[in-house]
This record gives structure tokens, sequence and C-alpha cells, in this order.
């Protein structure tokens, strides 16, 4: 014979037995409750770390500010042709469009938002639309 361990009732298999920790069943669903709200601190705990590695602290907005600020006086180029294409995107003289001009095998491939490419950064608006992988794959075989 079993007995629950909270309320020593007898446990009858079917009936008021449902879980191998010798809990009836109103023991049992007090006990869940009680694991679920432990396990949501942690949790929570888990994505307020998250949040704070993943630039949403105002320390990591400020670092990103100057990362940003720095690269665009290393490569005023590539800045400013960045900077006019996003303007003509958002003022809609250019579509982005939602299919990968370069197609690394197969059209399934391309997975994700299309990234522009400039060959070259004097002429801002001559990009090549790319799926990150495909983006990452030119970049890659360029510089080998």
């Amino acid at each position: 014979m079993k007995f629950c361990r909270t309320c020593n009732v007898e446990l009858i298999k079917g009936e008021n037995w449902t879980t191998p920790n010798l809990l009836c069943r109103r023991h049992w669903s007090q006990y869940i409750l009680k694991k679920y709200y432990e396990n949501w601190e942690r949790r929570r705990a888990v994505v307020t770390i998250y949040e704070t590695k993943n630039n949403k602290t105002e320390k990591r907005k400020k670092q990103l500010n100057q990362i940003a600020k720095r690269m665009s006086k290393k490569y005023p180029k590539k800045h400013i042709a960045r900077s006019r294409l996003k303007s003509a995107v958002k003022a809609g003289k250019i579509i982005r469009p939602n299919i990968c001009d370069y197609i690394n095998g197969s059209a399934v491939s391309c997975k994700g938002r299309i990234e522009a490419h400039h060959p070259d950064y004097n002429k801002p608006f001559e990009v090549i639309w790319l799926c990150k992988a495909d983006h990452v794959y030119i970049h890659h075989k360029r510089n080998l």
C-alpha cells in the first residue's frame, strides 16, 4: 500500500494516485503550481540576463553608438553609401526585393532578410540584393 506523503491518504492507482511522487490528486495540483512559479522566477531571471546581454542596457547602447561613430570616421565612403541607400529605400525610391539576386545552389536556401551588398561604395545605388547566408558567402569568398 502507498500513501500520500502530505496527507497520508491511501493511494489507489487510477483513482487518486496520479504521480510517482506519491501525492494524491489534490496535493499533486498544488505541487505543480508551486513548481511552475518556482520555474517561472528562474525563467524570468534568464530573460533578464538575456535582455542585459543583448543591447538593452543604456551603457551598451552608448557603447554601440560610439562604435558606429568610430566606424563612420574610419570608413566614410562605406558610411555615406549605406546612409544614402537607406534613405532612398525609406523614401520609396528604391524597393527592397523579396528574392536574393545571388543564388548559391537553389532559391530554397535563401532565408531571412534581404540585405544590400555594395561592390563599389562610390556608386551607392548600385547594389546586389542578397540573403544573409549569400552575403556572408560572398564576403568570405572575396577574402580567400
